[in-house]
């Protein structure tokens, strides 16, 4: 009796094995021909996806040029050293932010998402983008700027000095003046329309007051005014008004107001 069903069992394992040597074999065979006879096809914007990456590419590269004159140190976060991870808290810092999240980022091929992003909403050439840009995540808001570019899109920009850690939070290097500096590089048709210091209640409450304030006239050295304007009203007002005839609103980084901006132009529409 036992031998009987030792060999009822050994017949079902070998039967077992040879299905799944079998199916192994099929799966394998499948594998390979699809391998074989797989096709890449282009959509029909990957050329402005390649050239928006490789114009991404070479403001990384202007950007971590400028650095190493102003003796300012890629950060040791910076695995790919792409000049756009800034330091831990410090001065300028608004909040918290994840070092995995920034790093993330920092791709070229960013720019091409942007393109294929923009290209399922719906925008088109000569479209006009009102865009809310705070320092925290400047190589998101280059992808942004390259992607642009490319499709021939009118910008409003509205940018901050204050970023949370590791974004555009460098002593002296602030995202206004990196987007400035790649502008007159004539790496980039845009610049800011607005700049406020950013933070808390965007006059840079959380942030230090000395440090901002040397900041701020850096920049008006550099040309560019500074909108400081304490009563949240009149300045929610201000940015209504910049963006008034916008086609589309975008969002990059934690401003004070993106919310309300966001709210004001979903019910616009």
């Amino acid at each position: 009796m036992k031998k009987n069903i030792l060999r009822k069992i050994k017949k079902i394992l070998n039967n077992n094995i040879y299905f799944l040597l079998i199916l192994f074999v099929i799966i394998s065979l499948s594998l390979f021909f699809i391998y074989k006879t797989k096709k890449y096809i282009k959509n029909d914007y990957y050329d402005i996806q390649i050239s928006a990456s490789n114009d991404l590419k070479n403001t990384f590269n202007a950007i971590k040029q400028l650095k190493t004159e102003k003796n300012i140190p890629l950060s040791q976060y910076d695995y790919d050293k792409t000049g756009m991870i800034g330091e831990d808290y410090n001065n300028i810092t608004t909040t918290l932010g994840s070092i995995e999240a920034k790093r993330s980022t920092c791709d070229y091929n960013m720019a091409a998402l942007f393109v294929k992003i923009i290209k399922e909403d719906g925008i088109k050439e000569n479209d006009t983008i009102g865009v809310l840009m705070s320092g925290s995540f400047p190589a998101l808001n280059f992808a942004m700027l390259s992607a642009s570019k490319y499709m021939n899109l009118n910008l409003i920009i509205q940018s901050s000095i204050g970023s949370s850690t590791y974004g555009a939070n460098n002593d002296n290097f602030s995202f206004p003046q990196m987007l400035n500096y790649i502008q007159k590089k004539g790496l980039t048709p845009y610049n800011s329309s607005l700049v406020s210091i950013g933070g808390d209640k965007d006059i840079g409450t959380n942030m230090n007051k000395e440090k901002t304030d040397i900041m701020c006239n850096e920049l008006k050295n550099e040309n560019i005014n500074i909108f400081i304007e304490e009563d949240a009203q009149k300045n929610l007002k201000k940015r209504i008004e910049m963006y008034n005839d916008i086609d589309y609103f975008i969002a990059i980084g934690g401003n004070i107001y993106t919310n309300d901006l966001l709210k004001y132009y979903n019910n616009k529409n």
